[in-house]
């Protein structure tokens, strides 16, 4: 279990265009958690702003092992 922090760049369509681990901010290195974690960040989609070409934002994602 663990939280992984994702730096993402959203584009004014609301697509994620970039993700990556903010290793500062993540409790856990555990690769499996981290690719899951990626692979929602770019599934992800936010509400259009035509307003800006991109803009910064995070993604926490809080993982609960099984007990």
């Amino acid at each position: 279990d663990g939280k992984i922090v994702v730096n993402i760049q959203v584009n004014s369509a609301g697509d994620v265009t970039n993700t990556y681990v903010n290793t500062a901010s993540s409790t856990s290195d555990n690769e499996c958690l981290i690719e899951h974690a990626l692979e929602y960040a770019k599934q992800s989609s936010f509400s259009p702003d035509y307003s800006r070409e991109s803009q910064p934002g995070t993604i926490t994602f809080y993982f609960i092992g099984k007990r």
